[in-house]
């Protein structure tokens, strides 16, 4: 079989080994399998043959806030307990700028790994769009949202900014488009109906309105694939990648059997548009080989497996 070109569109990568223990604690897994950290992962690259990774930051809000709200005191007046709650919000919202500006540093010693800085709505408007030209000027790449995991619509208005100004930098905005967060809605805690914030539907609105955007769905096979071939029907701007896998035999990808299956996916990608699709694993949660493994025996030409694995990351990316 032909040696391809590998980029990995979709990589969560941590500081050191023990940070990546933390966030990832996959029983059975060694410390020498480990290569989600900066120390690791260009022998990894190296090894597995991957001439680039994307990095998609990840900061986990919901873990700090419960952190530090442990280490408010009890007995303050109601003021003062508004006080040590914004206090709150503003450590997280620096916690994740801190975490760009690493993975920007990161990049400018590695050009092998590629940014994509996370955003969430600790920041106003007006400072998601200062953080977005500051990481664009330190070589970021790409925009990661989370609605599911932030329970933060894609087409809020608070967004719209930022999306107009990724659009006007030639920045791409990826995001998670599965079930990821299930929950209540915030407007309406009591009601019984569980709201899915990354519904792909919910983007329709933000590709309407900003048709020079490129728009990244994240995990295309997972659950929901059918209302992402209907908005990629409609709207050229809307790209893919494929992490998570397709459900078949002896590979159990994201979402089960609500995933498309692995016989159907050359039909459903040549469907979309092979130039849409860009490889990815979801590491280093999911390791690179079976996940190739799977893309490699689909049936496809040497020349869409080529597009896929490699050239369509560099020409969405720009990189």
């Amino acid at each position: 079989m032909e040696d391809f070109r590998i980029v990995d569109a979709h990589v969560h990568l941590y500081r050191d080994l023990e940070k990546e223990k933390q966030a990832r604690n996959i029983p059975g897994r060694r410390d020498r399998d480990r290569w989600g950290n900066a120390d690791s992962v260009i022998p990894y690259m190296d090894r597995e043959g991957v001439s680039h990774i994307v990095v998609v930051n990840f900061y986990p809000t919901g873990i700090m806030r419960r952190v530090l709200l442990r280490k408010i005191p009890e007995g303050l007046s109601e003021s003062e307990r508004e006080s040590a709650l914004r206090a709150v919000e503003r450590q997280l919202a620096d916690g994740m700028r801190r975490q760009n500006d690493w993975l920007c540093n990161l990049s400018q010693q590695q050009p092998r790994i590629i940014a994509g800085i996370g955003v969430q709505k600790l920041l106003t408007p007006e400072e998601l769009v200062e953080e977005v030209e500051l990481r664009a000027a330190a070589g970021a790449h790409t925009v990661k949202i989370l609605p599911g995991w932030f329970h933060e619509f894609p087409n809020d208005r608070a967004f719209w900014p930022m999306y107009q100004r990724c659009a006007e930098l030639g920045l791409s905005v990826i995001s998670d488009t599965g079930t990821i967060g299930l929950g209540r809605h915030q407007a309406h805690p009591d009601e019984d109906n569980k709201i899915c914030y990354g519904q792909p539907v919910h983007f329709t609105e933000v590709l309407q309105s900003f048709p020079n955007l490129t728009l990244v769905m994240a995990h295309f096979p997972s659950a929901f694939w059918d209302e992402r071939i209907e908005l990629a029907e409609a709207f050229p701007n809307l790209m893919f990648d494929i992490s998570g896998g397709f459900q078949g035999e002896g590979f159990s990808a994201r979402d089960g059997r609500k995933a498309i299956t692995e016989a159907d996916a050359p039909r459903i990608l040549r469907k979309v548009g092979i130039e849409r699709f860009m490889f990815g694993t979801d590491g280093p949660h999911v390791m690179i080989q079976p996940c190739l493994e799977q893309f490699l025996r689909l049936d496809l030409t040497d020349g869409e497996k080529q597009l896929i694995l490699a050239a369509n990351a560099h020409r969405i990316y720009k990189f």
